[in-house]
């Protein structure tokens, strides 16, 4: 299954700026990158998945993961909302493909295996957020997936999954939730986590830990 992986360059001040206004425009840079190496380690522990990486923009960050990772040529998005660059991106080829972010470090691969796995009965496929929107949404490829471009969609909003749900013309499959770490809040969880499991997502729990340390030492 393709694996369409939706990440911005790690840029100070235009990634993950929500978080940065609690930890810095540079802290959440470096964050962000260590997000990105571990969604592309998740996906390729797993056989049969195959990580693409969809950018915002060309960036030497990509250039490098593609070399490290062996990757395709990174695919530039296509303009407009999140619902058309996801509706691209997984009707663009024949066949099954979900699309997740980098705000999920931790999403295990075998959560994507059962998204795949669910594929072979429905046409759709999501794993919920506790914030009412969802890091993974997969289709078999059976049907295009229009219905993301549905204006009435309320995008990165606790709306989001359940309009989605709404607009879909067939029923869409739920895997086991996940959570995600877009707010301040959500990287004491996900410390916490990698405090009790680093491996979860190593990159950024080699970041946040290692903060920890120093900061422990003064």
């Amino acid at each position: 299954m393709r694996v369409a992986i939706f990440a911005r360059p790690p840029i100070p001040g235009r990634c993950k700026t929500r978080l940065a206004r609690a930890i810095g425009d540079v802290r959440a840079a470096e964050l962000h990158a260590a997000f990105v190496i571990d969604t592309l380690e998740h996906v390729r522990a797993r056989e049969g998945l195959r990580p693409e990486l969809h950018v915002t923009e060309l960036h030497p960050f990509f250039a490098q993961l593609r070399a490290r990772f062996e990757l395709p040529p990174p695919i530039v998005q296509v303009e407009g909302d999140l619902g058309a660059r996801m509706r691209h991106a997984l009707d663009r080829e024949p066949g099954p493909a979900c699309v997740i972010g980098t705000d999920a470090p931790t999403l295990p691969h075998a959560l994507i295996g059962r998204a795949s796995i669910a594929l072979g009965d429905d046409d759709f496929v999501c794993t919920p957020t506790s914030d009412g929107g969802y890091a993974l949404i997969g289709s078999a490829g059976r049907a295009p997936s229009t219905f993301l471009e549905d204006p009435r969609i309320r995008w990165s909003s606790r709306h989001a999954l359940a309009d989605t749900m709404r607009a879909a013309p067939s029923r869409i499959a739920l895997t086991a939730p996940w959570y995600d770490v877009d707010e301040p809040a959500d990287l004491a969880l996900l410390g916490t986590h990698l405090t009790l499991d680093p491996r979860a997502a190593p990159a950024t729990a080699a970041l946040l830990l290692g903060q920890r340390r120093r900061t422990s030492t003064f």
